[in-house]
């Protein structure tokens, strides 16, 4: 496995129901829509297991919440 980049945050996602992260990608590897594998360290007991997690290159903003620009707005 090469590296090509580093995960900056990940997370839980209560809205998504999935796990989704944020990092950096080296320009020359690159591509909208791409697979890519992070290697995460998943702590079980006392120790940590290592897995590899398949990711999808994408643009910023990954998620568009339909009620963000409601009108009215929804409370």
């Amino acid at each position: 496995a090469k590296e090509i980049g580093i995960v900056t945050a990940a997370m839980w996602s209560p809205v998504l129901k999935s796990n989704i992260a944020i990092g950096f990608v080296n320009k020359e590897h690159y591509k909208l829509g791409s697979n890519v594998y992070a290697e995460i360290y998943h702590p079980e007991e006392l120790d940590y297991r290592k897995i590899w997690a398949e990711c999808k290159v994408v643009k910023k903003q990954f998620f568009k919440n339909p009620r963000r620009n409601a009108i009215p707005a929804f409370i």
